[in-house]
Order: structure tokens, then sequence, then C-alpha cells
């Protein structure tokens, strides 16, 4: 368990194949593969980045974006809690949106 919060977190845009070339180099092996779902009106991504775990490296979005994908960004903790109302720390996101515990 890490000590202190990265600045910036890796999440998975809905364009990522599924090659899986992020998935063997993430140093803290954060990245999983999502089973295929028959659900054609959710667009799941096949890997799935377990943000708790993330320290932020980046080595899977510049290997992403080596391979001319760019399915994977790097946004700001504060970002990512916005946007997934889940807070990953012991203080609200800044800008005022709900948080829950996770």
């Amino acid at each position: 368990m890490r000590s202190s919060r990265p600045r910036l977190i890796a999440v998975v845009k809905e364009t990522c194949t599924g090659c899986d070339v992020c998935v063997d180099l993430c140093p803290v092996d954060c990245i999983d593969d999502v089973p295929h779902v028959e659900c054609p009106e959710e667009l799941t991504p096949p890997i799935r980045i377990r943000e708790e775990d993330c320290i932020g490296c980046q080595v899977c979005a510049k290997v992403c974006e080596d391979l001319d994908r760019g399915a994977i960004e790097m946004v700001s903790l504060d970002e990512s809690e916005c946007r997934t109302g889940i807070r990953r720390s012991g203080r609200a996101p800044r800008t005022g949106a709900p948080a829950m515990d996770r």
C-alpha cells in the first residue's frame, strides 16, 4: 500500500482495443482484462485499471500513445474523484462534487 497519493491516475477510454500491452508493462500490476459481456448497448473497455492501486507512473499511457492508440489518459486524482463521485482520500473532491467512500 502506498503512503502518498499519486498526482495522476490512469483512466481507460472506450476506444481501448484490448491489445493488452499495458497489462504486461504495468509495474504494480493494476491493469486487468475485463471479461467480454454480451451487452451491445454498453461500451465497456476490454481492460480495467484499478485506480486505487495506480501509482500514476504513466507507463501505460505512454505505451498506448506510442502504439498510436491513445486509449489511456492520465487525469488528476481530483478529476477522477469528480468523474466517479468516489473519494479516494480523506478529503472531498475540490469541485464540490458529491463523494462516497469506497
